[in-house]
């Protein structure tokens, strides 16, 4: 039986795609009538110049801002256009020349929007392709469609979480409007600890509970991937507090200190080869169990377990070694960092050591090169477990 595709309808536009109006002639439906309006699962919008564009149920879009805006900028930056997520298409007048379509759209909100809301948002956490999901919905005219585009959902503290590029539209927080109440989303990979706290943005980011900002130039943050930590740091906040090592990671031993903070356990990593490696020298102030020490294994002992350690690939020996990082203070490009990749470097190695065999593709899901860090930077402790980081 062949398959039933949802019914679309195919409009054109009355001006180029530049610059079509905001706003339809036809007065948008009340809810009343949206309830008996002809249901549809996408429709197709013709410019000037015959190019169709695709907009369907699930899509997200950007959508033409008010006239006054569009007016005052000949050609506006993607980021500048309204993002929305088509719940429902509805039209009526369909068997005319000109139907009068229109779709139910869920609002990302920028975060100067959210400021307006709420002046408790600090907007400039926010970068231009930023967005807050909402839980507010209006009805708009196909005529103010411009285009399909990804939103991408940001955990950051995800170990799995994918790149997002400067130029992609991405969401960490939602809105709920009745409230004004903006929060973050919690994930299977925040320690118990966060998921139990307050969800405002900045809750459990930092000494200084202050939000990541993506656009910021001097920004450059450290994460502790441990599983009870699994939290971001400001590189200059643990420097006020001297959490650091007198190292850089650039050093020839800064790499299996690296390497010793597993994402995957809270237990002490013991790696083969080479000297008694301190994650971070003992105070008086900390109680014993929470120095976290690199113990080797004594190649005598298990000659084969160091025979794989040094058998491994450079470069993803290399990856493994890497700080996990993220902030514009280390170059334009991504907004995540290298997290998911140092992650899946570690992962291998350990496994390795343990026995397991490297897949042959290995670099097409690791990439190596991506997950390297190319300037100095300071050993950091965190404060909360004292692992280098």
């Amino acid at each position: 039986m062949a398959r039933r595709h949802a019914p679309r309808l195919t409009l054109v536009k009355k001006k180029s795609k530049s610059s079509k109006n905001t706003t339809s002639d036809a007065e948008m439906p009340t809810q009343e009538e949206w309830k008996n309006m002809h249901q549809y699962g996408r429709f197709n919008v013709l410019d000037e110049e015959g190019t169709g564009y695709v907009f369907k149920v699930g899509d997200n879009a950007i959508i033409l801002p008010p006239e006054s805006e569009a007016t005052r900028r000949k050609e506006l930056p993607e980021y500048r256009y309204w993002v929305g997520k088509i719940k429902d298409i509805r039209g009526r007048n369909v068997d005319s020349d000109q139907p009068d379509v229109w779709a139910d759209v869920q609002w990302f909100y920028s975060g100067e929007d959210a400021n307006k809301l709420t002046n408790e948002f600090d907007q400039t956490s926010c970068s231009n392709y930023e967005r807050i999901i909402s839980n507010t919905h209006d009805y708009v005219s196909s005529s103010s469609f411009e285009d399909v585009v990804k939103v991408k959902k940001y955990h950051e503290d995800s170990l799995d979480q994918t790149d997002i590029e400067d130029t992609e539209f991405f969401y960490r927080y939602q809105l709920e409007h009745r409230t004004k109440e903006i929060s973050r989303f919690t994930h299977e990979d925040d320690p118990a600890e966060a998921k139990e706290t307050l969800r405002t943005p900045g809750a459990n980011t930092c000494i200084c509970k202050t939000p990541y900002s993506p656009s910021a130039s001097s920004v450059l943050m450290h994460f502790c991937p441990r599983p009870s930590c699994r939290r971001w740091y400001h590189a200059k906040c643990l420097k006020g507090i001297k959490s650091m090592l007198n190292l850089k990671n650039t050093d020839s031993e800064a790499g299996r200190r690296y390497l010793a903070t597993s994402p995957f356990t809270d237990a002490h990593i013991r790696l083969p080869g080479g000297d008694d490696v301190a994650a971070s020298p003992p105070t008086k102030k900390r109680r014993t169990n929470h120095v976290v020490t690199i113990t080797p294994i004594d190649s005598s002992q298990d000659p084969e377990c160091k025979a794989r350690y040094d058998a491994l690939p450079d470069d993803l020996l290399q990856a493994a070694q890497q700080p996990i990082v993220k902030g514009r203070a280390l170059g334009g490009g991504h907004i995540v960092g290298n997290i998911r990749l140092v992650a899946l470097a570690r992962k291998a190695v350990y496994e390795i050591i343990d026995g397991d065999e490297l897949e042959d593709d290995w670099e097409q899901s690791i990439n190596p090169n991506a997950a390297l860090v190319h300037q100095s930077v300071q050993l950091l402790l965190c404060p909360k477990c004292r692992s280098v980081i």
